[in-house]
C-alpha cells in the first residue's frame, strides 16, 4: 500500500499513478501485487 502521498505537494489528493513494464512480467518475477475486490 502505498504511503508516500505526504511527500507529493498535490492539492487535493487526486493523482493518476501509472506501472510502466519494461519487461515480460508475471506472478514469479513481477513486484505488483492486487488483492481482489480492492481496485477502486
Amino acid at each position: 500500500w502505498h504511503q508516500d502521498a505526504q511527500f507529493w505537494p498535490l492539492y487535493p489528493h487526486r493523482a493518476v499513478t501509472v506501472w510502466l513494464v519494461i519487461f515480460d512480467t508475471d506472478e514469479q518475477n513481477g513486484a505488483m501485487r492486487v488483492v481482489n475486490g480492492r481496485r477502486q
